[in-house]
C-alpha cells in the first residue's frame, strides 16, 4: 500500500488553486532538542527513507526521504493519523495517483509572476484533473463505508 501518497493535497472543490505539501516538522516552530533527540533515537530518518520505496508520487517519495513524514503532535492527532493509515491500508484497490505530477516549481513561478509555458500549464491541468478524479474516487469509497471517511479528512485541511 502506498501510504505516503497522501502528503500531496489539491483541493478540487475550492475555486482557487491550492497546492499543499503536507509535511511534518515536529510543530509549527523548529523542533526542540528533546524532539530531535527522540526522533534520532527512533531512527526516524532511516524509517522514513525506507518508506520512500513504497510511494507512488515524487512528492511522497521526497517527503519520506527527507524524513518529513507526518506524525502526531498530540495523542488525538496521532490517533487520527493512525485511523487514516488503517483506512488507507484497508482499501480493496490502491488509489490511482497516476497523472499527479510535482508542479510546485510551476506554481512558484506563477506566484512570482513569471510567464508559464503551455507545457507547464498542461502539467498543472493534468495534475488537477487527476487530483479531482482521486478525490471523487475516495468520496465514493467513503459513501460505501464510514471506515474510509477518515481518508477524506486529509483533503479538507
Amino acid at each position: 500500500m502506498n501510504l505516503c501518497n497522501f502528503f500531496f493535497f489539491i483541493s478540487p472543490t475550492k475555486p482557487s488553486l491550492t497546492l499543499t505539501t503536507r509535511s511534518f516538522k515536529c510543530s509549527s516552530s523548529p523542533p526542540t532538542s528533546h524532539q530531535l533527540q527522540t526522533l534520532n533515537i527512533l531512527e526516524w530518518p532511516s524509517v522514513c527513507n525506507q518508506l520512500s520505496a513504497f510511494t507512488s508520487t515524487t512528492m511522497g517519495s521526497s517527503t519520506a526521504r527527507d524524513g518529513l513524514v507526518v506524525i502526531g503532535r498530540s495523542p488525538q492527532e496521532s490517533r487520527r493519523l493512525l485511523d487514516q493509515t488503517s483506512a488507507a491500508f484497508a482499501l480493496h484497490l490502491p488509489p490511482d495517483f497516476s497523472g499527479i505530477e510535482d508542479v510546485s516549481d510551476v506554481v512558484e513561478s506563477a506566484v512570482f509572476g513569471q510567464l508559464l509555458s503551455i507545457r507547464e500549464i498542461c502539467a498543472v491541468k493534468r495534475t488537477l484533473q487527476s487530483a479531482r478524479a482521486l478525490f471523487e474516487e475516495l468520496e465514493k469509497i467513503g459513501e460505501q463505508s464510514e471506515r474510509y471517511t477518515t481518508i477524506l479528512c486529509t483533503f479538507s485541511v
